[in-house]
């Protein structure tokens, strides 16, 4: 979902795009998600019911990270995880190189929670 139009692609079993698209998007509502799925269906006869996987994404979302112009928010994790949102998922240019420029973190500040955690089972 984007700023002035959602994009909807259909792409076939084998990964070959077989249709592009765009239709209006409605702020705040996932309308336009639901009217892009029906122009596909409309335009390949596609069988929504036979769809082996669904993505979906917004442009809207990533923006508002990237620029910092969203709301703000707070992450609170227990005291042994503050650094999860540096780590990551270990997706860097060179794994092994000890000194790397990381790029800036949203997060200005990593509050932790002391509690204790007891296992669910």
């Amino acid at each position: 979902m984007g700023g002035t139009y959602t994009d909807v692609i259909f792409v076939d079993d084998k990964g070959r795009k077989i249709r592009f698209d765009k239709v209006p998007s409605t702020p705040g509502s996932a309308r336009s998600v639901a009217d892009g799925i029906g122009k596909l269906i409309e335009t390949t006869g596609w069988a929504a019911a036979s769809a082996g996987i669904f993505v979906h994404g917004s442009t809207v979302a990533t923006n508002a990270y990237l620029t910092r112009s969203g709301a703000r928010v707070a992450f609170v994790v227990t005291d042994g995880f503050r650094d999860v949102l540096e780590i990551r998922d270990q997706l860097r240019p060179h794994l092994y190189k000890l000194a790397q420029t990381k790029s800036q973190n949203a997060m200005t500040t990593r509050p932790g929670s002391r509690q204790s955690e007891t296992p669910l089972h």
